[in-house]
């Protein structure tokens, strides 16, 4: 049950927040996703999954992403954070 727990709260994907170059200067984000990170233990990949993106207050450098993804598991007590 350990095991599954880290895994639930390392991070699978990245998030960047960017700006367009057009007149309105459209903010959009770009993100990318460890598919590997979603697999099973039988290497499929579920049909929907939840994710949940927090923003990156460790960020040092532009390459490094503004938010991080994780999984998110449905929890009955909504005060948690929901990991």
């Amino acid at each position: 049950m350990e095991q599954k727990q880290e895994k639930e709260q390392q991070s699978v994907g990245a998030m960047w927040s960017k700006v367009g170059h057009n007149q309105n200067q459209t903010r959009y984000y770009t993100i990318s996703i460890d598919t590997k990170s979603l697999m099973d233990d039988e290497g499929n990949i579920p049909e929907k999954i939840n994710l949940i993106a927090f923003r990156n207050f460790f960020k040092s450098r532009d390459n490094q992403p503004d938010y991080k993804i994780y999984i998110r598991e449905k929890r009955e007590d909504t005060n948690e954070i929901p990991f």
